[in-house]
């Protein structure tokens, strides 16, 4: 299974609350019924991996509710790991990720947006979705791996500015590996594709479903 859901930034007092309760609905609650109502038909060796984000860990302004919708869904992941063992439970955390979802944005502004992350991040780049589709094949493979927050966002906790400009006309989706969300005839998107083929075979090799949730 896959969810999307949109983001909302903005400074903490101006933002809208129903906005904000909005991102929660979709990909806290969204993630929490699929893992609550799949894990009893999972298989002992199953495993679900759920998303959370790279602002959990390292605060930036105008991503408050994003920040703790986030952390509570890397909290819901660890716990799971102890109550649902031994059914693995991890959770990944991408960082900046350029993926179709930005998309809608004005090329200029957009291309702007990821040479700014560029520019802070130690690889001096901004993610690719194949990025994070490798961080979800390693969780799916490694049988020894639970209750673990897979950071896959280039070195973005380590920098110094949480000044990070984020414009709140920007409507973002949140960055996952969600096949449908790819641009199909998108050369860029090809490895990243078969990458997401290689996992659905491997489901069918270990006989476990994975769930997996979007950024």
């Amino acid at each position: 299974m896959v969810t999307a859901g949109i983001a909302t930034y903005g400074n903490f007092l101006e933002t809208d609350t129903a906005q904000d309760r909005q991102l929660f609905d979709g990909k806290f609650w969204g993630q929490y019924h699929a893992a609550k109502y799949a894990a009893p038909n999972l298989p002992e060796d199953g495993s679900i991996t759920l998303f959370s984000g790279v602002v959990a860990f390292k605060a930036i302004e105008g991503a408050s509710a994003l920040g703790a919708v986030n952390a509570a869904i890397s909290s819901l992941g660890q716990t799971l790991a102890l109550e649902l063992a031994p059914i693995r439970v991890n959770v990944v955390s991408p960082g900046v990720i350029d993926t179709p979802s930005r998309y809608g944005m004005p090329e200029e502004e957009r291309k702007a947006f990821y040479d700014a992350i560029a520019e802070q991040l130690p690889l001096n780049r901004a993610g690719q979705p194949e990025d994070v589709a490798e961080g979800v094949i390693y969780l799916l493979r490694n049988h020894f791996s639970t209750g673990e927050i897979l950071h896959v966002e280039g070195g973005h906790r380590l920098i110094y500015s949480n000044r990070i400009q984020i414009k709140k006309s920007y409507p973002l989706m949140l960055q996952g590996v969600i096949k449908e969300r790819f641009l199909l005839s998108s050369e860029k998107n090809k490895h990243s594709l078969r990458l997401l083929e290689g996992v659905l075979v491997l489901f069918q090799r270990v006989k476990a479903f994975d769930i997996m949730f979007n950024n």
